[in-house]
């Protein structure tokens, strides 16, 4: 509900500071209806935004305390638009605050939270990896020899290695598979 309908509550709040202004004679005669914006500055907070008037040096201290009075803080201006926090702005930084800025607090916290969970069971995914791994390689294992029609040699007893049509697996890939037999004996 905080981003829902948010440039409605803008819009009222800067109509009724326009109201509110009009009051204490602060809107500028040439200020038009579209000139006087509440905004939102990350880590600054809601604004009212408007035209600065324009004043001579003399009459700026008189200015600065029509606006006190009006209650309007000037918090920087520039290219003649003046930024100012009201007591309006002031209660809707409390209501909706910075957003963005407590979704980017909270993420960093729920991430640093999953990191120390998972720091705390690193002995046991390291378990596991190693688990998986092992057969990670068994099914690759039984899968080229499904492929390639491979079989579990036959161990015996004695000194002698018998091979019959054996050839080797990369020769295979490359398309130039020539069997052989072999007999070794001791």
């Amino acid at each position: 509900q905080s981003c829902a309908g948010m440039q409605n509550v803008l819009t009222s709040t800067a109509q009724e500071e326009r109201a509110r202004l009009e009051r204490h004679s602060l809107m500028p005669q040439y200020a038009l209806d579209d000139q006087l914006y509440v905004v939102f500055i990350t880590q600054l907070g809601f604004m009212l935004k408007m035209p600065m008037p324009e004043v001579r040096p003399e009459e700026a201290e008189y200015v600065e305390r029509d606006f006190e009075a009006a209650g309007l803080a000037l918090q920087f201006h520039e290219e003649g638009e003046g930024f100012f926090k009201t007591a309006k702005c002031a209660s809707l930084d409390d209501k909706y605050g910075d957003i963005l800025s407590r979704m980017r607090d909270l993420e960093s916290h729920l991430v640093r939270h999953l990191e120390l969970q998972v720091l705390a069971s690193l002995s046991e995914l390291l378990d596991a990896q190693s688990v998986l791994a092992e057969l990670d390689c068994i099914l690759a294992l039984a899968t080229a020899a499904i492929e390639h029609k491979l079989v579990r040699p036959r161990v015996v007893d004695g000194a002698q290695l018998d091979l019959k049509g054996a050839w080797h697996p990369l020769l295979h890939a490359a398309q130039q598979l020539v069997p052989n037999d072999c007999r070794l004996c001791a």
